[in-house]
């Protein structure tokens, strides 16, 4: 890979989690492969090579979405290279993209959890899948974040999230049920909390993939995925009476621009109000005492 890339991922090594430079690698190796087969000098680019690349990309068939996401991580890197001094001018000024052509987020219903609820709680492993669906649906958790979970970081009503996105930790709410769930799973067990079949290992990222498989296999359920439950949660709870700043806080966000995404999805269920799955009390406390 391309020295300026290496170094520039290094740098990010040093505060992001692994997933994150992951993203930026993978990206970053696409990028620098189009480089050399177009014999291109990295210090030498300009704002119509990155067009190039545009075109590139929607030339590979696909969606703009993606696009989006490829596209994100040579920006920031270009980004870099400007600040850093390395080029004399910032090439990421004004290059459009096409437009995002991302399908509709259909947040969970209360019938859509009734629903994987019956199956999980009738399945194999059935507690502790029951407690892992539930952290993404009624805490918004990220994945990694799941896997990661320690038994120290739970006390009373709260999670403490540590060294999650860019490095950051925050203190997330539990609901009740869920605490006492997750306390049953346990028993007298302390360290990590989920572990594989055998409970001699922690789960992985192929254990939550394979959960999520089993449920898109039930009738109606085929979008159904980790990151629909966190969007399930923030839409749900905006839609019941949150609000912006600490939803900011609970999913770790360090700005409102995701944010706005959410705002959408809560507006769309006032207005085709689809039975959306509310959240526990223990979010709206301080609201409903007002």
């Amino acid at each position: 890979m391309n020295d300026y890339i290496q170094k520039f991922i290094m740098q990010r090594k040093s505060y992001l989690a692994p997933d994150s430079v992951r993203y930026y690698e993978e990206n970053l190796s696409r990028f620098n492969k189009w480089l050399s087969l177009s014999k291109l000098n990295i210090l030498e680019l300009t704002s119509d090579n990155l067009r190039q690349y545009i075109i590139y990309l929607g030339l590979t068939g696909i969606k703009n979405v993606s696009l989006h996401t490829y596209y994100r991580a040579v920006r920031v890197f270009c980004s870099w290279l400007y600040q850093e001094g390395y080029i004399d001018i910032d090439i990421t000024q004004r290059i459009k993209l096409p437009k995002d052509d991302s399908e509709i987020v259909i947040p969970l219903t209360k019938d859509d959890v009734a629903v994987i609820d019956q199956y999980i709680i009738n399945s194999e492993l059935a507690l502790r899948n029951y407690c892992i669906f539930h952290l993404f649906l009624d805490c918004g958790l990220r994945r990694q974040e799941v896997i990661n979970l320690k038994t120290d970081c739970i006390v009373k009503n709260t999670l403490t999230i540590k060294n999650s996105k860019n490095n950051k930790s925050r203190i997330v709410l539990i609901p009740e049920f869920l605490r006492l769930s997750i306390n049953n799973y346990l028993g007298k067990r302390t360290g990590i909390v989920f572990l594989n079949r055998y409970e001699q290992e922690p789960v992985t990222e192929n254990t939550i993939k394979k959960l999520f498989a089993n449920i898109q296999n039930l009738p109606g359920m085929e979008r159904v995925h980790a990151h629909l439950l966190r969007h399930t949660f923030a839409t749900s709870y905006l839609y019941y009476g949150g609000n912006m700043e600490m939803l900011r806080l609970l999913m770790g966000h360090s700005s409102y621009t995701i944010l706005q995404n959410y705002v959408h999805l809560a507006a769309q269920e006032e207005l085709i109000g689809s039975g959306l799955y509310e959240l526990d009390e223990i979010f709206f406390k301080n609201r409903r005492k007002n």
